[in-house]
């Protein structure tokens, strides 16, 4: 690694994730959080930047002086083409090249399930899985990765990326038991994606250590990730909410974004 990190840039931190990581990160990091919409409380030490990832200079400007960026803006659902082209697939290859413009050592780039939506969710991928997005939103998250692998073997920039599952408080359906990953254990896995010594360009998947996990993520825990939620502990809740074992019978691994036909 060219240094410890200590300043890190968090994209889209008004977010679901950025509020829940803004909050796990902020004792062991100097943070810079950066939205289009304020976020609602900054600690001591913390700045504050608006910021919409489309204006170049707007996020050159943002990323001077970090060691790293934990790059989650962006839309996060499936949209119209347009707006995934402007926002997530521009807003990326601009976090990366101010990145790399500014001298920031690390990215770490929320990906998703949805990079491999159309893999079978019995294949149980590993970091070498091959793409198969499974919507646009799926494609941007391919180019992320893709760029990714780019700005590492042309100009040294170290890159990890999160194929996150699903990232919610508690599993609410069946097929979260394959997908879930905690609050606790999305902090803990950035933790490590920002700490470990010498990621070069690695791949990791963002789940709990849940028992019916459909990815292998060996490498997150060779990197020193170390789950500490299962989704099976909330089968029983699950079954008593009128959910069935049933609605595991789920052919692809982005589930509904990944039928043949939306």
């Amino acid at each position: 690694m060219k240094g410890q990190i200590r300043n890190v840039l968090i994209t889209g931190a008004s977010g679901n994730i950025g509020t829940v990581l803004h909050d796990g990160l902020s004792a062991d990091f100097r943070l810079r959080l950066t939205d289009v919409k304020p976020v609602e409380f900054l600690r001591d030490g913390e700045e504050q930047v608006l910021c919409d990832l489309r204006d170049f200079d707007h996020v050159l400007q943002a990323m001077e002086g970090m060691d790293a960026v934990v790059h989650l803006g962006g839309i996060p659902h499936e949209a119209p083409f347009e707006d995934i082209l402007a926002v997530n697939i521009i807003g990326t290859r601009n976090v990366y090249e101010a990145a790399r413009l500014q001298g920031v050592k690390r990215v770490v780039f929320a990906s998703s399930n949805h990079a491999i939506g159309f893999e079978p969710m019995d294949s149980f991928p590993d970091s070498s899985a091959l793409f198969r997005p499974d919507t646009h939103y799926g494609i941007s998250k391919v180019f992320g990765e893709s760029l990714g692998r780019m700005y590492h073997d042309r100009y040294g920039l170290e890159v990890v990326c999160q194929r996150i599952g699903t990232f919610a408080e508690t599993p609410t359906e069946m097929r979260h038991l394959c997908t879930w990953i905690s609050f606790r254990d999305m902090v803990q896995l950035t933790r490590v994606c920002l700490n470990h010594p010498n990621p070069g360009f690695a791949i990791v998947y963002g789940l709990s250590g849940n028992t019916r996990n459909f990815a292998d993520n060996r490498l997150a825990e060779q990197m020193g990730y170390h789950p500490q939620d299962n989704a099976e502990a909330f089968l029983s809740e699950l079954l008593s909410a009128g959910h069935d074992l049933s609605e595991l019978k789920v052919l692809r691994i982005g589930g509904s974004f990944a039928e043949p036909a939306l």
